[in-house]
C-alpha cells in the first residue's frame, strides 16, 4: 500500500508542479495583470510559455495514469515480497535443526 501511494504521490505531484510553474511563467508575460494577452503583450516567448500550458495532455490525464502506473508496481512489489517469503520458508525448513 505504501509503495502505491508514494508512487501515486510522486507522479500526481510532479504533474502538479509542472503545471504550476508553467502558469506561473506564462502569467509574466500578463503586464497589465488582466488575465488576457493583449498585442503589447505577445512575444515568441509568451508563444512558448502558452505551448506549455496548453498543449501538455500528460499532465491532465497523470491522475489515471498514475493509478494504472502505481497499481502495477505495487502489485509487482507484493509479488516478488511473497515470492522472496516462500523462497526463505522454505530454505527455513529444508535446513535441518542442531537441536
Amino acid at each position: 500500500m505504501a509503495v502505491f501511494f508514494g508512487v501515486y504521490l510522486l507522479i500526481v505531484g510532479e504533474a502538479a508542479y509542472f503545471d504550476i510553474s508553467y502558469n506561473q511563467d506564462l502569467q509574466k508575460f500578463d503586464t497589465n495583470g488582466d488575465g488576457f494577452f493583449t498585442a503589447n503583450e505577445i512575444s515568441p516567448e509568451q508563444k512558448e510559455a502558452m505551448r506549455k500550458v496548453v498543449s501538455d495532455t500528460g499532465r491532465n490525464f497523470a491522475v489515471f495514469t498514475g493509478l494504472i502506473f502505481s497499481g502495477v508496481l505495487a502489485l509487482l512489489v507484493f509479488t516478488g515480497g511473497n515470492i522472496l517469503e516462500f523462497i526463505k520458508l522454505k530454505a527455513r525448513k529444508s535446513k535441518p535443526n542442531k537441536f
